[in-house]
């Protein structure tokens, strides 16, 4: 014999649930490897903003310490240097708050004399040190004892300087020419801040080599306003490179080298400093750096400067290519500067996550958890399209049940009040006390029909959701009594006893009486289906409370029949739902009576609950709400 085919249904779920599994681990793969490539594409990106964020503004640095290089070839007329400079750096930078007060400082036995460039009153005025450069002013009176500064040459490919009013050409040898720039070992300091750029004299009409340098000790201290720079430079270059369209991707804290340390500019304020150990990265800032330099060799700056430095010649500088080496000690001025620390604050970045890391990993178990949601969504899909698939094949079977039992339910009525007809028609039966008998007996399947026909009515009101209550203030006593009125045939005919214990002082409840007398009725008419042996009924009235604290009244119908199992118990207020026993037994029944019950009691705000056990009977209990108010309610 061949067995029964699987349904669609149970091959589809079981693909699914094959199909799930493999997609979760193809899934959790592929998101490994997107945070991956994430991992990569943030940390270059990083890197990229993070060199563009110390270049940008270590060239505002170089650009300021460039155009404040002074020929000290014009002391005669220094000031008119100074004012050239700084007008041209108002004009040129994008910054022009950056510079504040200005310097010359001349050494001489040992000490240093200090003279400020005052713009609104058009002089070198000499000044006496403040405090707050009494450092440097000790650092530059020393300056002969023990050199500041290194020697650095540079090899020229090729450099050429135009005459442009007599077109002649002096061409400095390849890889001979030296000092292109002049600057001291340590340019800035950023205790004040402030650059301190030497000034030095060109004794040649060619680029001079070292050896033409004349050395001299005398310095433009340059002062640089902290304020622009960490409410200005700093903010605007840390949105232009750490900035998304949510805000700042990265939290950016610059901090003090030095042992002093100190936060000089911090994106998110902080009780205490950063932690460099957890940094994303970390770049030195604020420094003379010469692959910077360069690129200004090649630009305005260092054509003005040269320019300046031949008199009233215009000067062309083409620069191919500089490599630089450090010298030996000299007691003169320098070409270049080298800061091997590469800056003297370091900016901490640090993702606002915590780490790039730590972004990286949120962003991967946001998208797991996106991918198993929709995939446990999925999943519970599946799952209630089988539930719900059980259901209805269960619901098709029961009412393929109900059909098959109601229509021998109506037939057995039919057929015996059909009997009686056509014995009564056909005059077989003459005796009074048989026609009596005939009527009583077509009196009672009339009844049984009325039933019937009423709870299927009942139902399919209930199913249409149309049927409506009419709720008042009345006493449950008299809607018991009127129940049990309308069951004494059925109850005289089986031979019960039915006890009614009622509380005595009952509230009245909120009900629509007809209904509840019909509830009641369906309850008595189950538990004396479902009686067994026994003939006794117990119907109980008695006051309760809600889990809220309202007042209620309970109505139980106790019964010691057959009982239900708990696995029955479940499902028997569901429609059409009828129990093993009820079926093995043949008691007849649609299986709608309890469902009927269910659906009135929670309209009237009550619950039904059952409490059974096989062999032992069982009781079930309805709540009905107490009467608050004497006025008629409505409901559905």
């Amino acid at each position: 014999m061949l067995g029964k085919k699987p349904s669609i249904t149970i091959v589809v779920v079981a693909l699914l649930v094959v199909f799930l599994p493999v997609v979760a681990a193809l899934q959790y793969r592929w998101l490994g490897q997107v945070s991956d490539g994430e991992r990569q594409r943030m940390q270059s990106s990083l890197k990229s903003s993070v060199d563009g964020f110390s270049r940008d503004f270590d060239r505002e640095i170089i650009r300021a310490y460039l155009n404040f290089q002074i020929d000290s070839t014009s002391d005669n007329d220094r000031y008119t240097a100074y004012v050239r400079s700084y007008d041209l750096w108002r004009r040129s930078s994008g910054f022009p708050g950056l510079i504040g007060d200005i310097f010359y400082v001349s050494v001489s036995d040992g000490s240093a004399a200090l003279s400020k460039f005052d713009r609104a009153a058009g002089k070198m005025e000499p000044v006496e040190w403040p405090d707050e450069l009494a450092a440097l002013r000790q650092k530059l009176s020393e300056t002969r004892k023990s050199p500041m500064l290194r020697a650095f040459k540079t090899s020229v490919d090729q450099i050429t300087i135009a005459d442009q009013r007599t077109d002649h050409k002096e061409d400095a040898a390849a890889s001979t020419a030296d000092i292109m720039l002049q600057g001291p070992v340590n340019p800035l300091d950023p205790d004040i801040p402030a650059l301190v750029v030497p000034v030095t004299s060109f004794q040649s009409k060619r680029l001079p080599a070292l050896s033409n340098i004349t050395p001299r000790s005398s310095f433009t201290i340059v002062k640089l306003n902290l304020e622009c720079i960490k409410n200005e430079i700093l903010p605007e270059l840390a949105r232009k490179y750490f900035a998304g369209s949510e805000g700042l991707n990265y939290n950016v804290t610059v901090v003090r080298r030095d042992q002093q340390g100190g936060v000089v500019f911090a994106t998110e304020p902080r009780s205490a400093g950063p932690d460099p150990s957890r940094a994303d990265a970390t770049v030195g800032i604020f420094g003379i750096k010469l692959d910077q330099i360069e690129e200004f060799l090649r630009g305005e700056l260092w054509h003005k400067a040269i320019e300046s430095q031949r008199g009233n010649r215009t000067a062309r500088v083409l620069i191919r290519s500089i490599n630089d080496h450090q010298a030996e000690l000299s007691d003169g001025p320098v070409a270049l500067y080298e800061d091997s620390q590469a800056g003297q604050w370091d900016a901490i970045v640090q993702h606002r996550s915590g780490s790039l890391e730590a972004a990286v990993t949120n962003t991967r178990r946001r998208n797991l958890i996106l991918s198993f949601s929709v995939l446990l969504l999925l999943a519970a899909s599946v799952a209630l399209i089988a539930v719900s698939s059980r259901r209805a094949m269960r619901l098709a079977r029961q009412q393929m049940e109900f059909v098959a039992g109601i229509s021998h339910e109506l037939r057995t009525p039919l057929a015996v009040i059909r009997s009686a007809g056509e014995n009564l028609s056909d005059g077989l039966i003459q005796d009074k006390g048989q026609v009596r008998e005939y009527g009583d007996l077509i009196q009672s399947e009339g009844r049984r029909l009325t039933a019937m026909v009423e709870q299927v009515l009942e139902f399919a009101g209930a199913q249409s959701g149309r049927k409506t209550f009419e709720l008042q203030p009345l006493d449950i006593n008299r809607i018991i009594h009127s129940a049990l009125e309308s069951c004494k045939a059925e109850i005289d005919q089986g031979g019960f006893d039915v006890e009614t214990i009622i509380s005595q002082e009952l509230p009245l409840v909120m009900a629509d009486g007809n209904a509840i007398s019909r509830s009641l009725q369906n309850l008595i008419s189950n538990a004396m289906k479902y009686s067994g042996a026994s003939r006794r009924i117990v119907v109980e009235a008695v006051p309760a409370r809600n889990e809220r604290g309202d007042m209620m009244v309970a109505v139980v119908v106790r019964d010691q029949g057959i009982g239900l199992a708990s696995a029955e118990a479940a499902h028997v207020f569901e429609p059409f739902y009828r129990g093993k026993e009820a079926v093995a037994a043949q008691i007849h029944g649609s299986g709608l009576g309890l469902s009927i019950v269910k659906h009135i009691v929670e309209s009237h705000g009550g619950q039904l609950t059952v409490d059974s056990a096989p062999g032992k009977g069982s009781a079930f209990k309805f709540t009905l709400k107490a009467a608050s108010e004497p006025a008629a309610v409505s409901a559905t």
